[in-house]
């Protein structure tokens, strides 16, 4: 039948359009790739693209696209990470066995151990300033300050007559 062979290569050039696009190319290239005769193959690229059919198959082949990349890249990703976390334990491990290899195997552990997380960096903190203190314990401060004062010995010329006993905050 000459009808069900002109809708046969209707859709296989549908799909080839639609692949062509998920692919990456324009609507004008990818209709222009199918060697149809247009008077202005980017309208005929953008009609074929309206179709929903077309637009429903594009959006699948895009998406199966970038599913396979994404697992690819995360397979490359974790076998990368897993191939140099034994190397480095291979390197550590001939290294105690080799006279002199104690550098090389201190450094292949503590990158290991960095992955790991077994050893942190400190964190710079920056100095405590009284500011930050609450008032009660900058008062039991002082009053620790003042009771120590007391009991060493000449505290009396430092103290002095006049000056204000500070009461103990709990």
């Amino acid at each position: 039948m000459p009808g069900d062979s002109n809708a046969s290569t209707q859709q296989h050039k549908w799909e080839r359009f639609a692949r062509e696009v998920a692919a990456g190319k324009s609507y004008t290239d990818a209709y222009k790739s199918l060697s149809s005769k247009a008077k202005d193959p980017a309208k005929a690229g953008s009609a074929l693209a309206s179709n929903p059919e077309i637009q429903g198959r594009i959006k699948e082949l895009t998406r199966r696209a970038t599913n396979k990349v994404v697992e690819r890249t995360a397979e490359r990703v974790a076998l990368t990470k897993e191939w140099v976390l034994e190397k480095l334990r291979q390197n550590a491990e001939e290294a105690l066995q080799v006279k002199g290899g104690s550098a090389v195997a201190n450094r292949a552990l503590e990158l290991l151990g960095k992955e790991l997380g077994l050893f942190r960096d400190p964190v710079d903190t920056p100095p405590l300033k009284l500011d930050d203190l609450p008032k009660e314990v900058l008062l039991n401060m002082l009053a620790e300050a003042e009771a120590k004062l007391v009991m060493e010995p000449g505290a009396e010329e430092i103290q002095g007559a006049d000056a204000p006993a500070l009461k103990k905050v709990n």
